[in-house]
C-alpha cells in the first residue's frame, strides 16, 4: 500500500537478515542460504542498537528473516526485547524447527507479530519436490500458531514442480485456516535459484494461474479481506485499485540489514554489490539513511529515471518498478525495467491499455 506522504521518508520499515545460516538448502532459495554457510550472525546487542536508533527515524514495524530466524541463538531474547516496544513483528521462516518453547512470549505478543510459512506443497511428497525440511513439523507449527490466535501467513512459490497441484496447496491453506496465502508466480534469478530458472512457469501459464485464482472467494490483491489469497503481480497486470496497490518502497520507507552489517535495498545485496548504501561499522543507520548516494538517487528520480516498458507504464508511480534486485539480477542496471513487464511487452502481452504512449518503442 502506497505510504500516506509518498515523499516523506521517514523509515518505516526495517528487515534483519540475522545471518545466512539456514537449517535447510532449498533449491530456488533466492539468498543462497544453507547449515553453516558463513560466519556473519548480527549480535543481539547491535539488532538492538540499530532498532533503538531506527525507532528516532520513525520505525514501526520489523522483519526477522535469515537464512532461518529460529535458530538464531537469541531469537528468545530478541523477541523479550520487542516486547518492550510497540514495533509490528513479521518473521519469516520455513517453519521446520518446533517453536514451542517460544509460544509464551509469541503469544503476549499476538496483537502485533506475524509469522510468514512457506509451503510449496500439499503434502510431503509434493512440498519436498522444492524443499527439504519435516512437512508434519511445519503444520504443527501452523496450527499452534493458530491455536494462540497468531496471524499467521504463507507463502508459495509456484513453479513447473508444484503447478498442478495449486488448488490443493489452496486447499491446504483454508484448511488451516491461514490469514493471508501469497503466491509468487516467478523465480527471482538470484542465489540457488539461477540454477533452476528452467522450471520457472511460462507467461502464458502465469495468466492461466491468474484466471483460476480469481475463483476462490477470499481472492484479493488489495490484501483487506481476512483471509486473503494474493499474487506477486506488478499494477499493469492486476484488478485492485491502485489505493490498494502494494509494492516494495526500496529507499522511501523501508531498507535492510544483513547479517554482515551492510544496509542495502534488500536482502540481494548478499550477492550485489550495487544494491548496498552503506555499512554499519563504518557509519551510522542514521547517516546511511540519509546520505547515502543510492537511497538519495532512489527519492529523487524515482519513476522519472527507469527504463523500458516501466517508463511508459501509466502505473510507473505507484509501482515503481516493482522489485529492483530482479531488475538487477536480469540487466545488470538498478532504474532497468521489471523483467516480467519487460518479457510481455517484447511479446507483445502487455496490455496496451496501460501504456502511456504505445506508440512509443519500449523494448529494453
Amino acid at each position: 500500500m502506497m505510504p500516506e506522504n509518498i515523499n516523506s521518508h521517514s523509515l518505516e520499515k526495517l528487515h534483519f537478515h540475522l545471518s545466512r545460516n539456514c537449517n535447510l538448502s532449498c533449491a530456488n532459495c533466492w539468498i543462497g542460504s544453507k547449515p553453516e554457510i558463513e560466519s556473519f550472525v548480527l549480535p543481539l546487542s547491535k539488532v538492538i542498537s540499530i532498532i533503538n536508533e531506527a525507532e528516532s527515524l520513525g520505525l514501526k514495524s520489523i522483519k526477522l528473516t535469515g537464512g532461518e530466524p529460529l535458530i538464531y541463538n537469541d531469537f528468545g531474547k530478541l523477541l523479550d526485547f520487542l516486547s518492550q516496544k510497540k514495533i509490528d513483528i513479521n518473521v519469516e521462516t520455513n517453519a521446520t524447527i518446533n517453536f514451542e518453547k517460544y509460544l509464551p512470549i509469541i503469544a503476549s505478543l499476538r496483537d502485533r507479530i506475524e509469522f510468514v510459512i512457506s509451503i510449496d506443497g500439499y503434502n510431503h511428497k509434493s512440498n519436498s519436490m522444492q524443499r527439504a525440511g519435516s512437512f508434519e513439523v511445519i503444520i504443527e507449527n501452523i496450527s499452534f500458531l493458530r491455536q494462540y490466535g497468531i496471524k499467521t501467513g504463507i507463502t508459495t512459490l509456484i513453479t513447473s514442480n508444484n503447478l498442478k497441484f495449486i488448488n490443493d496447496i489452496i486447499k491446504l491453506g483454508q484448511k488451516l485456516n491461514v490469514n493471508s496465502h501469497r503466491l509468487i508466480l516467478n523465480l527471482n534469478p538470484t542465489g540457488r535459484a539461477t540454477k533452476h530458472l528452467n522450471s520457472s512457469i511460462s507467461f502464458k501459464e502465469t495468466l492461466e494461474v491468474i484466471d483460476f485464482v480469481k475463483k476462490y472467494s477470499h481472492y484479493d490483491e488489495s490484501r483487506k479481506k481476512t483471509p486473503h489469497l494474493y499474487t506477486t503481480l506488478p499494477a499493469a497486470f492486476q484488478t485492485t485499485h491502485l489505493k490498494y496497490f502494494n509494492t516494495c518502497f526500496w529507499g522511501l520507507n523501508l531498507c535492510t540489514v544483513l547479517s554482515n552489517l551492510n544496509v542495502a535495498i534488500c536482502g540481494s545485496g548478499y550477492t550485489n554489490q550495487n544494491l548496498i548504501a552503506g555499512n554499519l561499522e563504518q557509519m551510522s543507520l542514521t547517516d546511511i539513511w540519509n546520505t547515502s548516494p543510492i537511497f538519495k538517487n532512489i527519492r529523487n528520480q524515482r519513476d522519472s529515471c527507469l527504463k523500458g516498458v516501466c517508463s511508459n507504464c501509466i502505473f510507473v508511480k505507484y509501482c515503481r518498478g516493482l522489485c529492483r534486485a530482479q531488475a538487477v539480477a536480469v540487466y545488470d542496471d538498478i532504474y532497468a525495467p521489471y523483467p516480467f513487464c519487460q518479457d510481455a511487452y517484447n511479446t507483445g502481452t502487455f496490455p496496451v491499455e496501460h501504456l502511456v504512449d504505445f506508440n512509443i518503442n519500449s523494448k529494453f
